[in-house]
């Protein structure tokens, strides 16, 4: 199949490893992460601006404005993760930045 990358989230070490190593002879590639308050917002809100950007592809905005949207966004889940005590960098990881460009193509 194609090559997949996950993030796993977790306050408990042992179930990150754990539930990485399900997945060690697949093609699914994980990656274990501690921030629990940013991935799980990162995730969250993405779909939010999902759904705003893809109202503004309806408008044909163009790629340059797709590519601003994305920008946009990340920058704001950034904010808010930060806000909220998480570290802000998860915005630009998997659950955030690669899943919302993934989810708006």
């Amino acid at each position: 199949g194609t090559i997949s990358q996950a993030v796993i989230v977790s306050n408990n070490p042992a179930a990150r490893t754990t539930v990485a190593q399900l997945f060690k002879e697949t093609t699914l590639c994980i990656q274990i992460n501690d921030d629990f308050e940013g991935v799980v917002t990162a995730s969250s809100l993405k779909n939010v601006y999902a759904l705003g950007i893809g109202i503004g592809d309806g408008l044909n905005i163009g790629s340059n404005g797709h590519g601003i949207l994305i920008a946009k966004a990340v920058q704001e889940i950034s904010t808010i993760i930060l806000n909220n005590g998480g570290n802000s960098e998860s915005a630009f990881g998997l659950a955030g930045l690669a899943d919302l460009v993934a989810t708006t193509q």
